[in-house]
């Protein structure tokens, strides 16, 4: 009888184990989601910003790059003209292109605060288990 006792209290720890992992599962899940739709809010509103000012920027650009090209080519015919202001777009671009990549690479968009706590939960189950 005693053997009966305990085993159904070892079974219902068990069984209480699975749940309460279950539930510490779930709710880290909807706190990784929660975290990550913040950080995803943060960077949408950033990046709509960049777009619209680098559409503009762009607009701008070509009109400048259009009377440099008018500029130069009453010192030189239209085609080297051209293809001098086309040269110099094309190095600044390419310059202004790796800073802009190199600064999205360092950008930090890891769940740190999921992550410890992911940590955290499976020190605790393996306490729970041994």
């Amino acid at each position: 009888m005693e053997e009966r006792k305990m085993g159904s209290s070892l079974g219902q720890l068990f069984g209480d184990l699975a749940r309460q992992a279950s539930t510490l599962a779930r709710q880290e899940l909807e706190y990784a989601k929660v975290e990550l739709s913040r950080k995803i809010v943060l960077v949408s509103k950033d990046v709509i910003y960049v777009c619209i000012g680098g559409l503009l920027v762009y607009a701008g650009l070509l009109c400048l790059l259009a009377a440099a090209v008018c500029a130069l080519a009453l010192l030189a015919p239209w085609w080297l003209a051209a293809l001098i202001v086309a040269a110099g777009a094309l190095f600044f671009g390419f310059l202004i292109l790796i800073i802009g990549i190199n600064r999205v690479r360092r950008l930090h968009l890891t769940l740190d605060r999921t992550m410890g706590q992911l940590k955290e939960d499976k020190e605790w189950l393996r306490k729970q288990i041994t």
